[in-house]
């Protein structure tokens, strides 16, 4: 159900389902059995889409959505995995796309990764989300005005500081960062949204970033930000590990306070 807030007019997703999930407020999944692992795939709805016979990538219908047609992407069929250390990323991005590319009726499509209990996962088994939505997301519509007129904010060489490079993406540290050590992965090429093209590099720069990030912290996030309404615009990958909580000034204000210089974050990460 898609409330609006009485001010500013924003939608708010409401779920009560959620509540439900099993461990929902205690942060306590180690006494469940996974229902991600081989072996308990009748523990999650009907699967849409695997890749590999026996799996290595399994999509599913989200048992808890926020809202209709939610996606879960299983990573790993290894239950202990890492983003950044399976052998078959390209695999995993390639399905993000196929998945992204299925909800093209949807308004927006939300794909993201929350890694970690402090990230917003419940099961710590490797998994990533995706959440059609059947409006515009704020974000995504205050960030389109960017790109109203010809010039690209993102195509421009003060954009961030550079962390690595390869011949279809930057890997940057923002100048305006609003989260400890945050990075964007953008596309060379300037498109509105994610394509297929390159998922290789997508995937190698992908699984470096997390294993900068799982240096730092357990939990991260990252999100495919896209623009599938503004063709202007140049969508990108918004990635940070969660280190400080978002506190009474960030929720009360919508400002954030930064504490680390991205030169010191491109330094991090680029090392």
């Amino acid at each position: 159900m898609i409330r609006r807030n009485l001010l500013t007019n924003e939608p708010i997703v409401f779920a009560p389902s959620r509540a439900s999930r099993p461990h929902a407020f205690s942060g306590d999944a180690t006494e469940i059995v996974c229902p991600f692992c081989p072996g308990n795939e009748h523990e999650t709805p009907p699967e849409l889409a695997r890749i590999g016979d026996p799996w290595r990538v399994r999509v599913f219908p989200n048992k808890y959505p926020s809202v209709d047609d939610a996606e879960v992407i299983v990573e790993s069929s290894e239950h202990d995995a890492s983003f950044d250390s399976i052998a078959h990323a390209e695999d995993v991005v390639a399905t993000y796309l196929e998945r992204y590319r299925a909800h093209a009726s949807a308004e927006y499509v939300a794909v993201f990764k929350n890694e970690g209990e402090r990230a917003g996962a419940s099961i710590p088994h490797v998994h990533s989300q995706v959440m059609p939505l059947d409006f515009t997301p704020p974000r995504i519509a205050r960030e389109a005005e960017a790109f109203r007129d010809d010039h690209c904010p993102l195509c421009d060489d003060a954009a961030g500081e550079v962390i690595g490079e390869s011949e279809s993406f930057a890997w940057l540290a923002p100048y305006g960062s609003s989260m400890p050590y945050q990075q964007w992965l953008v596309p060379r090429e300037h498109h509105n949204e994610m394509s297929g093209a390159a998922a290789g590099e997508l995937a190698a720069w992908l699984q470096r970033s997390a294993a900068k990030m799982r240096e730092l912290a357990p939990a991260f996030n990252w999100a495919f930000v896209n623009f599938p309404r503004h063709q202007r615009a140049h969508w990108y990958v918004d990635l940070f590990p969660r280190l400080t909580a978002i506190a009474g000034f960030e929720l009360g204000t919508g400002t954030f306070v930064e504490i680390i210089d991205p030169a010191a974050a491109a330094r991090h990460f680029g090392s």
